[in-house]
């Protein structure tokens, strides 16, 4: 059948986001028509995510325009698809996921090195170039980190335990390094001559930028990250959402002020007095809004 004209409309909402993000998560279409890494990393500052919050809650008010009962069965799935996804992601900024951007199997500083040969002189240079930001990346990841230390949003200790391993597999030289790997055999496409030129500038990103910046976060995280999750924390109760009004704030900042600031150091030892202490965050937090209600309403600053 013909698409109609709320198919269209649907097709140039998913398509206009699908090219806004993979600019936006450093990608390109090369000239053969494929989807490559751009010649930067994606930018993960505050100001950007909400940036992106704001595209994404502006999108999904146009979504929900569209009559679902115009659009096809095929588009109405495509439909349904694009609208979890935005909400996902407008959930994930209300609560500022980006503040936490390590997990139990996740990292944001390992899959940056090519291990394989890519197709051309420009992929190369683009993959240079990756190298010369890497520093940047990692600033705003660190920015981004230490924001969550402030209000204690991180991974449990025993999570965090032995990753800077794969931290310290990049502070070796060029020559070693495993950021080199894709140079090691060259497309014969490229002359000789420039696979050395190559070389020798992915030797000098390396040295200048790949190692120092990964030298940074390492001491980051030994000094600074790990540290403070490896402290006691009181129960997850302490940590969801409160509410600053009503009845029982009163409650909530009494106890509050036996655990200093959730920090844990005085929860009390007598087990009738904990019960007493968190019951009023554990009413808090059954009635806390659920991540994906209605997120497009939520404020975003």
């Amino acid at each position: 059948p013909a698409a109609t004209a709320s198919d269209q409309r649907l097709r140039a909402l998913y398509e206009g986001y699908a090219d806004w993000a993979a600019k936006e998560f450093g990608s390109i279409v090369d000239a053969r028509g494929e989807t490559r890494p751009a010649a930067y990393l994606p930018k993960v500052d505050p100001a950007t995510q909400l940036a992106r919050t704001r595209y994404r809650q502006q999108l999904l008010g146009q979504l929900n325009a569209i009559p679902v009962a115009q659009l096809s069965a095929e588009e109405r799935v495509n439909a349904q698809v694009l609208r979890t996804l935005l909400e996902a992601d407008i959930a994930d900024a209300r609560f500022r996921e980006w503040e936490m951007p390590v997990n139990s199997d996740s990292n944001f500083w390992t899959y940056l090195d090519e291990s394989r040969p890519l197709a051309d002189a420009d992929a190369y240079r683009r993959y240079i170039a990756r190298m010369r930001d890497v520093p940047r990346y990692f600033a705003e990841q660190i920015a981004n980190m230490r924001a969550g230390l402030a209000r204690g949003f991180t991974p449990p200790a025993p999570t965090l335990a032995g990753r800077e391993a794969s931290i310290g597999t990049f502070l070796v030289p060029g020559d070693q390094n495993p950021f080199l790997k894709a140079f090691e055999r060259m497309p014969s496409t490229i002359a000789p001559a420039d696979q050395e030129a190559l070389r020798t500038e992915a030797r000098a990103a390396i040295d200048q930028a790949v190692v120092p910046a990964y030298r940074n976060l390492l001491a980051f995280w030994r000094e600074t990250y790990v540290p403070v999750p490896a402290r006691r924390l009181p129960p997850a109760t302490c940590r969801t959402a409160m509410p600053t009004t009503g009845p029982r704030w009163s409650n909530i900042r009494r106890c509050r002020s036996r655990r200093r600031r959730c920090t844990g150091s005085a929860w009390p030892k007598s087990r009738a007095s904990r019960r007493r202490c968190a019951r009023p965050w554990r009413r808090a937090a059954s009635r806390a809004p659920s991540p994906s209600s209605s997120p497009s309403s939520a404020p975003i600053r």
